[in-house]
């Protein structure tokens, strides 16, 4: 199935036993390859596959640059793995089984297989993706999360660049605790900032309960205060 205007030309370049096409990419590849066989390598081989690749977004349109799409550079900066955004994206059009949803890139590369594909379109489910990335998140060992969050805690601005040994113990220590409420490593800095900044002080109007005044207030936690005083060395019956 060649949808190009010059199958001529594309055989006579890429005279290959298999031909990679993709829907509305068919002119980009074209282009691409083109070039790319004939300034910088040797004729390659490409697989024939008619792939549907079409992507829809969570409002059923076709997931585009300008309609519903997130960039690389965007999961990135929100704290997605790229583990989680593989296994993730390695689904939409293809399956395994009817079960498995986890893959390493390890096991994409051995189970991949071509016959698995479904010419269907798949949808961009943003909850899925972020599953995914908590389920990779909970699985780094104490010192790679660690790791994966100094980025985040710097650009906060709660720790050096570099960070020091104690900022860097002061996270590990926390990455256990803190791992089961990670959806993305951008989350990080919020839950974690008590460890490193002391909180901001209370307002005078957060502290007092509504509707009472100030030396009312006083006069409560001076009565509280008497009552206090000596109690760490009463009896029970006193």
């Amino acid at each position: 199935h060649y949808p190009f205007e010059n199958r001529e030309r594309f055989e006579a370049n890429f005279p290959a036993d298999f031909i990679a096409e993709g829907l509305d990419q068919t002119r980009g590849w074209f282009y691409t390859l083109t070039v790319l066989g004939s300034a910088l390598f040797s004729k390659p081989a490409f697989k024939n596959v008619i792939v549907n690749g079409i992507i829809l977004s969570e409002d059923g349109k076709k997931l585009s640059k300008r309609h519903g799409s997130t960039s690389l550079v965007e999961f990135r900066d929100q704290g997605y793995l790229p583990e989680a955004i593989i296994n993730y994206v390695s689904l939409l059009g293809w399956s395994y089984d009817d079960t498995r949803q986890m893959f390493s890139r390890a096991d994409l590369e051995r189970l991949f297989s071509l016959d698995r594909l479904n010419k269907a379109a798949a949808v961009f489910d943003y909850k899925k993706l972020e599953w995914f990335n908590g389920v990779y998140i909970r699985e780094k060992p104490d010192a790679a999360l660690k790791d994966e969050l100094l980025p985040f805690m710097r650009r906060a601005g709660l720790v050096e660049d570099p960070a020091t040994p104690e900022q860097e113990a002061v996270l590990l220590a926390a990455a256990p605790l803190v791992r089961e409420r990670l959806r993305f490593l951008g989350d990080a800095p919020e839950l974690l900032r008590f460890l490193f900044r002391d909180p901001p002080p209370y307002s005078r109007e957060e502290l007092l309960p509504k509707k009472t005044e100030p030396e009312e207030i006083l006069r409560y936690l001076g009565e509280i205060r008497s009552l206090m005083e000596g109690f760490f060395h009463r009896s029970d019956p006193e």
